[in-house]
């Protein structure tokens, strides 16, 4: 079970989603804002998670030069895409997957759905689709991200 951050109005990351096998989201019931826990119940499931740390544009770009561990990458990545302006977030995105192993492309795919949702944009769309389409572990499921982020990246281009 994937599982996928929010964002509520006050622009801390307090809510989530659960997912089942193959990429498709369904909201947790009982959108959950102001959420402090590291740990929760989704479908019948103990599920943890890590609120992202705030860094400032300077310390995420010196954590994501210096990341030698996967998981530090995406840390990184989710730090940027709650905490700092579109356009860094964006790049800093775009670098994750410059150096994320295959293995864990589709979990960055999550993550990029997120960057589009939280931050209502199609920044960079084509080079995001582009990042997801090279080899990984999940062709199938990275193809219904894929679609995921240009459905809502539509959306966003005509809201801005």
């Amino acid at each position: 079970m994937r599982v996928k951050e929010g964002i509520s109005a006050e622009g801390s990351a307090v809510a989530f989603f659960c997912a089942a096998a193959k990429g498709s989201f369904e909201p947790l019931a009982g959108w959950k804002h102001q959420l402090t826990l590291r740990e929760e119940f989704c479908y019948g499931e103990l599920v943890e998670y890590v609120i992202p740390e705030p860094l400032t544009e300077d310390e995420v770009i010196a954590r994501i030069d210096s990341a030698t561990r996967d998981e530090d990458v995406i840390d990184v990545a989710l730090s940027a895409i709650y905490y700092c302006e579109t356009q860094f977030a964006g790049d800093i995105l775009l670098k994750a997957y410059q150096k994320i192993s295959g293995n864990n492309r589709l979990f960055l795919g999550n993550i990029t759905e997120t960057f589009v949702r939280v931050h209502e944009t199609a920044y960079r769309i084509d080079d995001f689709v582009e990042e997801m389409r090279k080899d990984g572990p999940d062709p199938i499921a990275m193809e219904e991200n894929i679609e995921s982020i240009i459905e809502f990246a539509r959306l966003f281009s005509t809201v801005h």
